[in-house]
Formats: C-alpha cells, structure tokens, sequence
C-alpha cells in the first residue's frame, strides 16, 4: 500500500461521519419527495462507504485519486422502484429536486452489455441544490457528494443474487454456466417488460370497466377493477353506505372491496347487474340490519354495504351450515367465531324480516 493510498484511507476514516449523517438525511428527504409526488416505490435505502470498499477502489487498476473526495459515491442511495418504466420518472423528480453532476453520472442502461439485467440501473451523482443547501439543517452538507442508483425490483434481486454467488464478472463462470445465467437474465427482462404491460393492460381494463358501468353491467363480471369502479359511482351503494355511517356515527373514507371479493363469489353473484339487483332489492334491509349489527366507531370504509348484503341473503338460507361454510369462507377460520357470528346474524335477520 503506498503512502498516498494510506493517508486517503485514514483521513476518510476521520471524515466519514458526516457523509453517514448525509446518507441518512437524503434517504428521508427522498422518500418524502418521492411520497408528495404520488410515486410508489418498494424501497428507499442508504449507506456511506465502507472503510474496506473505499480502500478496494483506491486499489483498482487504472484509477488514480490524489484526495479521497475525488470518490464521488462515499454517500449512496438506492431507490427500488416496482417497474422498469418507473425509473424515468423517478429520475425526472430527483434531477427536479436536486442539482445532478452529468460528469460523473450514468445510464448504465446504455452502456452496460445485454447480459448484464441486474446492472440496468440508472445512477445520478448529486449534491444539494442552492436553496436547500441554505436551509439551516442542510448546511452542513451543501458541498458533499452522494450517488443514487434507480434500478426496479427485479434488477435489484438479480444484482443481489449475482453478488451473493460471487460471479460479478462474467469472465469468473465457465461457459456453459455463463451461458444459463444470459438466459436466466433474458427471462428476467422479459418479466420486466411484462409487468409493465400488465400495468397497461389494466389501466386499459379499467378504463372500458367504466364505461359499461353505466352501459352494459350485465355483461360485466365482478372483479376488483369492476367493484370498485361500481362502488365509486353506484348511487345505491352510496346511498346505503352514507345511511350505514350515520346510523354509526362515522366518516365514510376511501374504498374497500377487497375482501367482499370472497363473499360475492359464495353467494354466486357474477355480473354487476347482479350486485346492483340485489343492493336495490335489500336496501332497506341492509339499513336495518346496520342499526343492530354495528356499534359507534370513528369512521368506516365505502363498500361496507356489501358485507350486510352478504350476510342477509346467506341468513335468508336459514341454513345453518351454509351460513357456517360461508363465514369460513370469508376468513373465519375458529369454530367458536363462526358459530357465534352465525347466531347473531340469524337472530338480526329474523327481527328486521317481522318488521
């Protein structure tokens, strides 16, 4: 080890508190920009560099620093996005809120070889921006690098992986090993690519779901794009869902369908014609099974119509396996639960059907 390479070490020892601090506060800072934009991300993660990684790239041939500071990621964050499209637009908003240093950035999207997926990263070197940099907690950080990586999930678990088995470099497999991870690595590209068509496909989906909401519901089977679009513009289901929240006392909030999912598909509901036939022909019912069934409680979810409907047309089975087999069904896994669920959904039943 020459003495240049000892001195940057140590002196990086010295000064690698603040770019751990640094990480730290970018992690955060990016996770709120990206939050307040509406973009959904898997992960945002952060470290400063290891004392063992510096001293590696000090080693590298070919490479000459004559002051630590010359290593541009001694801060780094990595974003996980869900999708590969996702990277551009999480790029747009980083180079939105930070300054981006072009020279020492890469796309390693373009320049990496084909069989190199999970490297496919995008990666920014940046620093505060003027304004944020005089911000008072910020301050202390204004002249200090950091490089963020933008990679989507599936390229970070093939990086992970790769890393993990210790064949980073290509030329360390045999061929006929080198050659399945290609394929393997073409195989994760084509997933890739897939989600983000699926992601289409249903935005696509979504977009005819509502027009025949209101067109064709008889043709339309029930799924959860078709629930919730049915929920959000039902006024039937509005209606009984805001009858629901005041007999309670409770703000209505957001949408929840999920898990009726289950319960319409027991009962043999199929289509949204279906739904809507039985919503307006058990309306008033479902109105006054709420007024026994529920208790006071803060708020409660659109779409809590369709757990009353449910239990109103297995209760008008008087058939107490059914309405067993029904409760399990739904995710009443303990005996003891469903029987005595059973009996109180029995006993509304028979109150509001003599009224």
């Amino acid at each position: 080890m020459s003495d240049v390479t000892e001195k940057l070490i140590e002196e990086y020892k010295d000064k690698r508190p603040p770019y751990e601090e640094f990480s730290l506060k970018l992690e955060e800072l990016i996770r709120n920009i990206m939050k307040e934009a509406g973009i959904h991300i898997h992960s945002v993660t952060s470290r400063p560099k290891e004392i063992s990684a510096f001293s590696e790239k000090l080693h590298r041939e070919g490479k000459e620093y004559t002051k630590y500071t010359d290593i541009t990621d001694l801060s780094g964050v990595r974003i996980i996005c869900l999708l590969s499209e996702d990277v551009d637009n999480i790029a747009e908003i980083v180079k939105g809120n930070f300054e981006v240093l072009p020279e020492y950035s890469v796309d390693k999207r373009d320049v990496m070889d084909p069989d190199r997926f999970g490297y496919l990263s995008l990666h920014f070197v940046i620093k505060l921006d003027k304004g944020r940099a005089e911000l008072l907690e910020y301050k202390r950080f204004k002249d200090l690098l950091c490089e963020v990586q933008i990679r989507s999930v599936l390229q970070h678990a093939w990086a992970e992986i790769e890393h993990d088995l210790g064949y980073k470099s290509k030329f360390a497999l045999p061929k006929d090993v080198r050659r399945r991870f290609y394929r393997l690595a073409g195989l994760l590209e084509l997933a890739d690519d897939e989600f983000v068509r699926l992601q289409e496909d249903i935005k696509e989906y979504t977009e005819k779901v509502s027009e025949k909401i209101t067109t064709i519901p008889k043709d339309l089977l029930i799924d959860k794009v078709s629930l919730t679009e049915y929920i959000t513009k039902s006024e039937v289901a509005d209606k009984i869902d805001n009858a629901i929240a005041g007999i309670m006392g409770a703000e209505l909030k957001g949408l929840l369908t999920d898990p009726y999912l289950k319960h319409l598909s027991f009962l043999g509901l199929k289509t949204i014609s279906e739904l809507d036939t039985a919503l307006k022909q058990n309306s008033k019912n479902i109105v006054q099974f709420a007024k026994i069934y529920f208790i006071k409680r803060g708020y409660i979810w659109r779409g809590i119509c369709l757990l009353c409907l449910g239990y109103i047309l297995i209760a008008k089975t008087q058939d107490n396996s059914k309405i067993n087999n029904y409760l399990e069904a739904v995710g009443f896994s303990i005996e003891k639960q469903r029987e005595e669920l059973s009996k109180t959904i029995l006993d509304i039943y028979k109150q509001i059907a003599t009224v």
